[in-house]
C-alpha cells in the first residue's frame, strides 16, 4: 500500500506541473521563426541528425528541471493529509501496548529518533493506548493510537523533522470528516488526526 501511495503522489506531483511562461515564448518563438523562414529550421535539423538529437535532449533535461522543483506547503499539506487520514482510518492492530510515551522510546528501537510527548496537546486530554510503526512522506514514523475522554479515537503520528515538513507548522486540514493538524517541537514532526 505504501507503494500505491507513493505513486499516486508522484502522478499527483507531476499532473499539478505546468510550463513556465518563459518556456512557452521560448518555445513559441521557435514555432514562429521556423513558419517564416518556410521551414528552414526543420530542413536544418534534419540534414543534421546529431544536432536534433543535441536539441531533444536539451529539451527533456530543461523539462526534468522545471519538474523537480519542490512541491509548494499547500501541495505537501496535502500530501500528508491524505497519508495521515488513509493511516487512521485503516485502525490497524498496535503492535506496542503501553500508556506512556517513554516505555513507547524503548520499545520501538527501529525509528532513528526518540519519541517525546508533544506539549502541544495536554496528556491529561487523552489516554495513549499503543503505537505501531509506519511512514510519513516515506520515513519512517511511529503512529501511535490515543482516545480522548469522550472515547472517540484520534490518531498521532511523529517522525523526524526535515526541511519540508518543517514548512506545515501550524498547518490544519479537515479531509474525510477527520481534522489533521502538524507542528513541529524541536527535531520531531508531529501530525494528529482526530473527528471533529
Amino acid at each position: 500500500m505504501k507503494n500505491k501511495t507513493f505513486e499516486n503522489n508522484i502522478k499527483d506531483y507531476y499532473v499539478s506541473k505546468e510550463l513556465s511562461p518563459n518556456m512557452l515564448a521560448r518555445l513559441q518563438t521557435m514555432q514562429d521563426v521556423d513558419t517564416q523562414h518556410g521551414n528552414k529550421m526543420w530542413r536544418f535539423l534534419q540534414a543534421k541528425p546529431y544536432i536534433a538529437i543535441a536539441a531533444s535532449m536539451l529539451l527533456v533535461v530543461m523539462l526534468g528541471v522545471q519538474f523537480m522543483v519542490a512541491p509548494s506547503p499547500q501541495q505537501l499539506m496535502g500530501s500528508v493529509v491524505k497519508e495521515v487520514v488513509l493511516n487512521h482510518q485503516k485502525n490497524l492492530a498496535i503492535e506496542f501496548a503501553a500508556h506512556d510515551y517513554g516505555t513507547l522510546a524503548k520499545a520501538m528501537n527501529k525509528l532513528d529518533f526518540t519519541i517525546k510527548a508533544p506539549s502541544a496537546i495536554q496528556v491529561a486530554d487523552y489516554v495513549l493506548l499503543g503505537s505501531r510503526y509506519c511512514s510519513i512522506q516515506g520515513y519512517i514514523a511511529a503512529q501511535i493510537k490515543l482516545e480522548d475522554k469522550q472515547g472517540k479515537a484520534m490518531t498521532l503520528y511523529i517522525t523526524r523533522l526535515n526541511d519540508d515538513l518543517a514548512m506545515l507548522q501550524g498547518k490544519q486540514q479537515q479531509h474525510k470528516q477527520l481534522q489533521v493538524k502538524t507542528w513541529y517541537e524541536g527535531e520531531l514532526f508531529y501530525s494528529l488526526a482526530y473527528s471533529k
